[in-house]
């Protein structure tokens, strides 16, 4: 009986928890949508703060209680649009806000509601009924979905329906023709006005490899122009005025992004929203930093051996976790699976060398098969779980490693003849857009009439999932205006 009122306990509370994760994300998805990056395509900044603190919030929302508790005090930053006679702190029709994090995530979700001038009524129901829901109360009762809700960032009402549909619908339906000859001219006007801002941002980084010894400067944030001659400024600045930390950062790469740390490629990552001093105290810890680099390969090494010979590879899109990061990932799966084969009398089954596996340290992620056909595998996810994915998933992880590398080669191929062919003075792929994607786009564009050819000449293109002229005058078009050709 008692045995039989524990595992009733345990499945309620477990339903329970899930109940609230898939309410909690449908309750969100008016935020999500007004902050979604993919709305920002003309301000890659925001763009890039909103990518990473939606992946945080996702881990937050998904995360146990005592996972939870260890985010508590994090704050989130989100970019939204809003009418620019509305909010005093609107930058360019963009109003940044920042919520605070804490345990209690009913009351997060109700904050960040708040903050984005969004509906409350929802979520102050929902609080109301989870208080009332428990083993003992009435959980008989339908659910009452929500239906609508009014979008702050659109003006509109808007069903619930999947967020990507929705991103999809606000592509403007125009020909890639009547597109850029709209847009051609302040393009232009745009690229010309930023030409001297570019060539100082371009000679200072060349400057400061030289100076101090650095294998490269590169940016993940997405910032242009004036943000980046300002970062470089206060870079150059920072190690000018302190010999020791150019001494660190000398003969490295130095990634401009998001995050400051030791990246787990050993870059030295600086978050260009940081001031000087938190730059210094991140350089300081270089070395302890470092310790984390030495021991990497060893746990790629050991957990390669316990999977069977597989292949373990570092993710390559951004971000880039940080060196302690990552090692602690790597550590926790090689102390489980060590666990388990100690306890298991099974002899080991076929090599899987020829299959590559990338380790994540992100709550939210679950397992899966990227592009390139690496396995992706979250830090917490169990034995038994990842051995059952890989020998799901290993003949398809094979056969799409091997189509990615055949369409890379193929895109690069077609990306160099439309350079060539429209005279560009560069095409850019972002990074959310996939090789085939990248194929279809060139394929159509090399097909295109000349009229289009004669415009696009000696501009700086870039194939995105969505139309937009950036500040410093660079022409995104989406990889599919084939679609939007009535």
């Amino acid at each position: 009986m008692g045995s039989r009122l524990i595992d009733r306990t345990i499945r309620y509370y477990s339903k329970r928890s899930t109940r609230r994760t898939s309410k909690l994300q449908a309750i969100l998805r008016p935020f999500v949508f007004s902050v979604h990056p993919d709305l920002f395509g003309q301000y890659p900044g925001p763009k890039s703060i909103n990518e990473v603190s939606l992946k945080q919030l996702n881990e937050y929302v998904q995360a146990s209680e005592t996972d939870r508790r260890g985010m508590s005090k994090r704050f989130l930053k989100f970019y939204q649009r809003v009418d620019q006679n509305v909010d005093s702190h609107n930058y360019g029709g963009l109003r940044l806000m920042k919520v605070k994090l804490n345990e209690d995530l009913l009351q997060s979700v109700r904050s960040l509601l708040a903050e984005g001038h969004l509906p409350l009524e929802d979520i102050d129901n929902y609080i109301e009924d989870w208080k009332l829901d428990s083993p003992s109360a009435d959980n008989s009762r339908p659910i009452d979905w929500i239906q609508s809700h009014y979008f702050a960032a659109t003006g509109r009402q808007c069903p619930f329906t999947d967020v990507w549909e929705e991103i999809y619908k606000l592509k403007p339906a125009v020909s890639l023709h009547r597109w850029v000859s709209c847009n051609i001219k302040n393009a232009k006007r745009l690229d010309e006005s930023s030409l001297a801002l570019r060539r100082k941002c371009g000679a200072l980084q060349e400057h400061l490899v030289n100076k101090y010894s650095l294998g490269s400067i590169t940016w993940t944030c997405g910032w242009r122009g004036s943000h980046q001659l300002a970062s470089l400024r206060k870079l150059d600045s920072l190690l000018d005025q302190q010999p020791d930390y150019a001494a660190i950062v000398s003969g490295r790469s130095i990634t401009m992004g998001n995050e400051s740390g030791v990246s787990m490629n050993g870059d030295i990552a600086l978050c260009i929203d940081e001031v000087p001093e938190q730059w210094s105290e991140k350089l300081s810890t270089t070395a302890s930093n470092d310790s984390y680099l030495q021991k990497i390969p060893e746990a790629e090494q050991q957990l390669s051996s316990l999977l069977n010979d597989i292949q373990i590879v570092r993710r390559i899109e951004p971000p880039v976790p940080m060196a302690d990061i990552y090692y602690s990932s790597l550590a926790s799966l090689v102390s489980r699976f060590g666990m388990a084969r100690m306890m298991s009398s099974a002899t080991p089954s076929k090599s899987l060398g020829h299959i590559k596996l990338c380790v994540t340290g992100t709550a939210g992620d679950e397992m899966t098969l990227t592009p390139e056909g690496h396995i992706s595998v979250p830090s917490h996810s169990p034995v038994w779980a990842v051995r059952s994915f890989i020998q799901d998933n290993e003949r398809a992880a094979f056969e799409m490693a091997e189509l990615y590398m055949k369409q890379k080669i193929k895109a690069d191929k077609l990306a160099n003849a439309v350079i060539e062919d429209y005279m560009l003075e560069s095409l850019c792929v972002d990074n959310s857009v996939s090789y085939d994607k990248v194929i279809e786009c060139c394929e159509n564009l090399l097909s295109s009439s000349d009229s289009v050819r004669h415009m696009l000449q000696g501009v700086r293109l870039c194939i995105a999932p969505y139309f937009a002229v950036m500040s410093d005058g660079e022409m995104c078009i989406t990889w599919d205006w084939e679609r939007h050709s009535h």
